[in-house]
């Protein structure tokens, strides 16, 4: 890192903080109801920035705005060639805008989508479109240090690929966090399998390249990441069930074993990538972890996964307070569950500290439901971490 860069001269958290400051300034002078791609871009930078770095207060406000703004920019005819701007400019920026707003529309964060979809054509189908063609200098990468033999993208098949999982994700995010006046997710467990089978489906069909077993771009293995993602929170609210009353499979064995297939997605890409700067993975890595807490005792595999996040974690947290505060909440979430964990995973929780005002504290801890009560509500478990994080004082962190 740029020591420059830093604000408070020794204190790699502050770095960045002037161009923050900086653009903080910019963005308060305009208005609330302006849309463009760059201001799109700008709040989204903002919202990352301050939820890694600075204010869980502050990321809030900048995302919620950039979705306005997303829905501002959803409704512009990108066809309709503007007064003084001549064809090729019009075609230019119709390709631009669609690749801009699709990139955005399939993000969900792990929330219940506050938009929809993109209108926009997917122009990336198109034969002339400039990624698509060789002379294009982001047709290609170069994956050192696996090959020094330059490579192909793959932008376009991963756009492809990420749209049609976002299609899934939308409905099944909805369905996970019902409206006020909807029924839970709980009481339809046949809907819940029909989102599994697709995306179990999405992952089946990728191409070759983009299918886990064989991909080596960083960007391809994300796309599995997500898809493991989904498939635990799909089934979280049905693991008090069993399989004879959720239908097809027992639900929590399935949500072990796709929590651990998400650790290693994360432990791949690893392996191909520099970990500690990738904010994207801290949300990944909490659910991984917070799945198994309760259920690694005389269980290797869950133990595996619960080492591999925290591993993971750890090695973030010197660049990513989320990293630290996602491991405050393991540890405290290990404390209530009275398990026993190994003496070699005491590093992970040494002299950890959490932000009582960083994005977390926004956040959603999706711990599973005790198989025991079947009475119980899973949606109970949905607890915002500041609530786990409230409970230091009273459990200890020794």
């Amino acid at each position: 890192m740029n020591s420059k860069t830093f604000q408070d001269t020794g204190d790699p958290i502050t770095r960045g903080r002037y161009w923050a400051d900086e653009a903080e300034a910019l963005l308060s002078t305009i208005e609330q109801d302006t849309v463009s791609f760059p201001l799109l871009q700008g709040l989204l930078a903002m919202f990352c920035y301050e939820g890694n770095l600075g204010l869980g207060t502050k990321a809030l406000p900048y995302y919620f705005r950039a979705m306005d703004v997303y829905k501002g920019l959803n409704n512009v005819d990108i066809t309709k060639q503007q007064l003084g701007v001549d064809e090729e400019r019009t075609k230019q920026g119709r390709v631009a805008s669609s690749w801009c707003i699709w990139g955005r529309g399939t993000q969900a964060l792990g929330l219940r989508k506050l938009t929809r979809k993109p209108v926009f054509p997917k122009v990336w189908r198109e034969p002339d479109f400039p990624l698509l063609l060789p002379t294009s200098s982001s047709h290609w990468w170069y994956p050192y240090p696996i090959s020094l033999q330059v490579q192909k993208s793959l932008k376009v098949e991963i756009r492809e690929v990420d749209a049609l999982l976002s299609e899934v994700v939308e409905e099944a995010l909805d369905f996970i966090y019902p409206d006020e006046n909807e029924a839970p997710p709980s009481k339809n467990p046949q809907l819940a399998l029909q989102f599994y089978r697709s995306i179990v489906n999405w992952k089946q069909n990728c191409p070759n390249q983009l299918r886990l077993e064989d991909a080596v771009l960083p960007s391809a293995i994300l796309l599995h990441i997500s898809a493991e993602v989904m498939l635990t929170a799909i089934l979280r609210p049905f693991t008090n069930m069993n399989k004879a009353q959720f239908g097809k499979f027992d639900p929590r064995e399935r949500c072990y074993a796709h929590a651990s297939n998400l650790a290693s997605a994360i432990w791949t890409y690893r392996s191909f990538a520099v970990i500690r700067f990738e904010y994207w993975l801290t949300h990944a890595l909490g659910t991984a972890a917070y799945i198994v807490v309760g259920g690694t005792e005389d269980a290797p595999v869950q133990m595996d996964t619960l080492t591999r996040a925290c591993q993971c974690l750890y090695e973030m947290r010197s660049t990513l307070p989320l990293a630290t505060d996602i491991l405050c909440g393991i540890r405290i979430a290990l404390k209530q569950s009275k398990e026993r964990i190994p003496a070699f995973m005491d590093k992970f929780f040494d002299r950890i500290i959490h932000r009582k005002d960083g994005l977390m504290h926004h956040s959603v801890a999706s711990l599973l439901p005790d198989s025991i009560d079947m009475t119980q509500n899973s949606s109970n478990q949905d607890i915002q971490l500041q609530e786990l994080l409230n409970r230091l004082e009273d459990i200890g962190v020794d």
